[in-house]
């Protein structure tokens, strides 16, 4: 069974081409020089099931995280140009994630890449959000 300390850490340093700026956690604040930036959220899904109907403790569960691409700030008045930047790094996020399946857990991971927006600092950014489930 995969640890959460070594998915985690697994997802954080993902290499991301474009990317600026890894944070190993979520960053109290953002500079423009750092866009985009990329971190992890906890793990919010820890699901432990058993293989085998006879005991418990032999698991083969899942680890479901998020890793944050924050883009730029949404508030520019560049919507075309945020639009197509967002876009552009989902297709990095995917191959990225692609590239480096077996790195983050014991058995495969599976994935739903978004366009989403995040706070932070309460300012708000275009983000790629890329949910990534562990299995093992």
């Amino acid at each position: 069974m995969t640890a959460i300390a070594t998915f985690t850490t697994a997802l954080a340093g993902l290499n991301v081409t474009g990317v600026k700026r890894e944070f190993a956690y979520p960053p109290a604040s953002l500079n423009s020089e750092d866009m985009p930036a990329q971190w992890v959220q906890l793990p919010t899904i820890i699901d432990d099931n058993p293989r085998t109907f006879t005991q418990h403790g032999d698991l083969w569960g899942t680890l479901t995280g998020q890793l944050v691409i924050a883009v730029i700030a949404t508030g520019q008045g560049t919507q075309a140009s945020n639009f197509a930047a967002t876009l552009a790094m989902m297709d990095v996020v995917r191959t990225a994630l692609a590239a480096s399946a077996q790195t983050a857990a014991k058995g495969k991971i599976t994935y739903v890449i978004r366009q989403g927006e995040v706070l932070v600092a309460e300012t708000a950014y275009w983000a790629v959000i890329a949910e990534v489930t562990a299995h093992g």
